[in-house]
């Protein structure tokens, strides 16, 4: 009867301390995700999406909604999203290119401005900067009068990086997506699972088409591709 009494203590106490040992790894993620969101941000939910952590913030004061990723073993964050619903640009243009770059580059501090673009859509203008830097690739949408980010799509080393022999690397799966859209600048790369399988996801842009794809990361075989006119 001691023997058992014992052991239902020792399971229980040991339930305990993975219930504590889970939480504090919970808290230490949310830590590491608020230093990728404004100081303002409300946590809203926590959840599993292809093998990362997904937690969701929200600005009260405009809206906008953050998604951060978090590695399986919640370590390192992997990719920075976020938008303004309903807020389409302007009609206006005031913000002239040499300040959207100004405005991308002190966002992200070390990062090199690679191209940026005045979009058009439905009457709406917004600029579009795509940037790269040591260990972060990405775009963000600028408001064309008050440099307001409208929405980000940021990726970080970890997200692009694979440990898995047998594939091929983001440099060969870039090249081959480079080739089929005949040139361009690469937005990002990312290795993801996709029905068990292992694939390159990115997109491509060039001065009158962006391009998504996804490529087999085994084969190199281009699985997705998917060609939008910019501008429209």
């Amino acid at each position: 009867m001691k023997k058992a009494v014992v052991f239902i203590l020792a399971l229980v106490t040991a339930l305990v301390i993975a219930a504590v040992a889970s939480a504090e790894n919970l808290d230490s993620m949310e830590l590491l995700a608020r230093q990728f969101v404004p100081d303002s941000a409300v946590f809203v939910s926590r959840e599993m999406d292809d093998g990362q952590y997904e937690l969701n913030f929200r600005v009260q004061e405009t809206k906008e909604k953050f998604e951060v990723h978090i590695s399986k073993d919640g370590q390192s964050v992997t990719k920075v999203s976020s938008e303004i619903p309903d807020d389409r640009g302007s009609r206006n243009v005031t913000l002239t290119e040499a300040e959207a770059t100004e405005k991308a580059s002190a966002t992200y501090p070390g990062a090199t401005v690679e191209t940026v673009q005045l979009i058009k859509d439905d009457g709406y203008f917004e600029y579009q900067v795509t940037f790269q830097g040591d260990g972060i690739r990405g775009k963000i949408a600028l408001h064309p009068e008050t440099g307001l980010i409208l929405e980000r799509e940021v990726y970080y080393a970890a997200a692009a990086s694979s440990a898995e022999s047998g594939l091929i690397d983001a440099k060969r799966a870039e090249e081959i997506a480079l080739q089929k859209a005949g040139g361009g600048r690469l937005v990002y790369i990312k290795l993801e699972r996709d029905d068990g399988r292992q694939v390159y996801e990115g997109e491509i842009i060039t001065d009158a088409y962006e391009y998504e794809f996804e490529i087999d990361a085994q084969s190199g075989k281009i699985l997705e591709w998917d060609k939008d006119r910019l501008g429209n």
